[in-house]
């Protein structure tokens, strides 16, 4: 019995693996390579839940609204990764001590014994698609924050993370409820998937451009940068992930029914699952880290400012030439552009009222 997008293969990612007469030695490899990369995922994800938490820790409490949920994501991905990569280990680990060297036969009985149908395999197949889960409810979150005011526009966005909710949980139930179905769920999951991270990104970097040419005439020049950095992360983010699902989508569609894994397959594969994981991660760490440069943490420099690139653009301040002071702020109840007059500014109007003023004989 084949598993969506592929079968018994040493991994529990959902399109993981190819059929009962597929290349055992090729699946093993993938499997152990696939391994590998999720240990190097974990890595990095620590290094940035832990610095992005710390500076939670020091960042004023004016500035934490709005933080604490993407630190809860950031903590929830990197623990469902852990729960995948460790139950994936065993899988492996059991798959390649038993296999037999040179007898093709063996080493297939070995995949399918320690393989699918194992609990091990169970729960790295359910821990990996609700890192998928988790990943797309930030980013729907993230679209209802920027278009709050334009509720419609979020519609389409979360209609299509429903429906690739739905399709995620038939991948995980396909094989032992649809096993006569013709129809692979895994394949309709990954392009949903795919296809919601890019809508999602272009509407909030719409979103985020127009209010840049909208309010440019009352911004400083540094202002630019905050918005095209953050329309620059969000697509470095976004874009690779929806790529490569497409790709694997399209692989995995192509081998369905014939139970080849190739290694094509298989890279787009690992690269998929590790960017799953990794691309709300980075969004994250800009969020809670994002800052201009020279920025004091804690506010104690008195040459710069602080710039937050924050997605949701609370409480951020930049100094320009003239030094004025701006105060960008998207949150539901204050959607303007606050311009406080500078010290200088003032100055000159009081000094052009004292003008105006008759002179005392």
């Amino acid at each position: 019995m084949s598993s969506p997008g592929g079968g018994n293969s040493g991994g529990g990612s959902p399109g993981g693996g190819g059929g009962s007469q597929g290349n055992p030695i090729a699946r093993i490899t993938i499997a152990y390579a696939e391994s590998n990369v999720q240990l190097i995922s974990i890595g990095l994800q620590l290094f940035m839940c832990m610095y992005g938490f710390v500076v939670f820790l020091e960042t004023p409490h004016s500035n934490r609204k709005g933080r604490i949920m993407y630190i809860l994501a950031s903590f929830s991905i990197l623990a469902l990764t852990v729960i995948s990569t460790v139950a994936n280990n065993v899988t492996n680990y059991n798959t390649l001590l038993n296999a037999v060297p040179g007898d093709p036969m063996g080493t297939r009985a070995a995949m399918n014994r320690f393989g699918q149908g194992t609990i091990a395999y169970a729960v790295a197949r359910i821990s990996s698609t609700f890192i998928a889960f988790v990943g797309d409810g930030l980013l729907l979150y993230r679209c209802y924050f920027f278009w709050y005011d334009r509720k419609w526009v979020v519609v389409l966005p979360a209609l299509v993370y429903v429906a690739s909710v739905v399709m995620g949980v038939l991948q995980m139930l396909w094989e032992d409820i649809f096993s006569a179905w013709v129809i692979d769920f895994s394949v309709a999951w990954i392009s949903l998937n795919a296809s919601l991270n890019a809508l999602i990104t272009a509407t909030i970097s719409f979103r985020l451009v127009m209010a840049y040419y909208k309010n440019r005439q009352y911004l400083p020049a540094k202002a630019s940068k905050v918005y095209l950095s953050v329309v620059a992360i969000l697509v470095e983010a976004a874009l690779p992930l929806s790529v490569a699902g497409i790709v694997l989508a399209v692989f995995m569609n192509q081998s369905r029914g014939s139970g080849a894994t190739g290694v094509h397959q298989g890279f787009f594969r690992i690269l998929y699952f590790f960017l799953l994981a990794i691309s709300p991660q980075m969004i994250i760490f800009r969020v809670t880290t994002g800052r201009a440069a020279g920025r004091d943490i804690r506010g104690t420099s008195g040459n710069t400012t602080r710039i937050s690139t924050g997605l949701d653009f609370a409480h951020s301040s930049v100094n320009d030439d003239t030094n004025a002071d701006f105060e960008i702020s998207s949150t539901p109840k204050r959607r303007r552009v606050d311009v406080i007059k500078s010290d200088k500014q003032s100055h000159i109007e009081r000094q052009n009222e004292a003008n105006t003023q008759p002179m005392a004989v």
